[in-house]
């Protein structure tokens, strides 16, 4: 009885895993964007420029930043967010 109900739980558990990975993947998705890939370099000269050679052309790091990625940007775009909306509750209290 407890090796049954066992058994029953675990199919049940590998059931939801394979349902809630074999979405199929959205329209126009790529694993590899071959935009960003810099197909003048060679890839036995030099890979990481091949592989990544538009993409870093095309999303240069700001001279100001030592690195660059999509969470600097996101967290700047929020800091960007909360300074207006602190001013904006400034001027309105202040507007009383």
């Amino acid at each position: 009885m407890t090796t049954k109900l066992f058994l029953s739980g675990l199919y049940t558990v590998f059931l939801l895993n394979v349902t809630a990975f074999s979405q199929s993947k959205p329209k126009g998705f790529k694993y590899i964007d071959k935009g960003n890939m810099d197909v003048a370099v060679k890839p036995g000269d030099n890979f990481y420029l091949y592989a990544n050679g538009t993409g870093i052309k095309k999303n240069p790091v700001p001279a100001s930043k030592t690195l660059w990625g999509s969470f600097d940007m996101l967290r700047g775009k929020n800091y960007q967010e909360k300074l207006q909306t602190v001013i904006t509750i400034f001027l309105i209290l202040h507007q009383m």
